[in-house]
């Protein structure tokens, strides 16, 4: 699994409390601390992430011009993925938590004839060019 490096800011009590439990043996590191209580938090808000995936689906009059995607995790998005949406005649709206990688034989062009809306809560990978097509999306990203 891919890892991101971050950078929190802790006060030096709290970091103190941390460096205790490590000493301690409870956790391996500072990181494995942070690592655990993310994946805590993330557990306890479970519901809300998939609400939002999975929100104006329930009684959603189908558009037959525009196909939702909804991806958690890793959404690949190559030729044969806009040859799809092309044949089909319609355009996707994209959600993804996680990362967004753009094939680089993906234009920018194909970008803009098969994406309708996108938004990406995590990571994209692609090329300059695409990123500047993916922000002239309607809805633009978070990357």
């Amino acid at each position: 699994m891919n890892t991101e490096k971050i950078s929190i800011n802790v006060n030096l009590t709290e970091l103190g409390q941390v460096d205790y439990l490590v000493e301690k043996g409870l956790f391996t590191s500072r990181s494995d601390f942070i690592r655990l209580a993310i994946h805590k938090q993330l557990e306890a808000h479970t519901a809300e992430v998939n609400r939002y995936l999975h929100e104006g689906e329930e009684g959603q009059v189908e558009d037959k011009k525009t196909n939702s995607i909804v991806n958690l995790g890793v959404y690949h998005f190559g030729p044969r993925e806009v040859r799809n949406l092309i044949e089909n005649g319609k355009k996707a709206d994209l959600k993804v938590i996680g990362a967004f990688h753009v094939s680089k034989d993906v234009t920018p062009e194909d970008i803009r004839l098969t994406l309708s809306n996108i938004k990406v809560h995590g990571k994209i990978f692609a090329t300059e060019d695409q990123k500047q097509a993916i922000n002239q999306v309607k809805g633009g990203s978070s990357n």
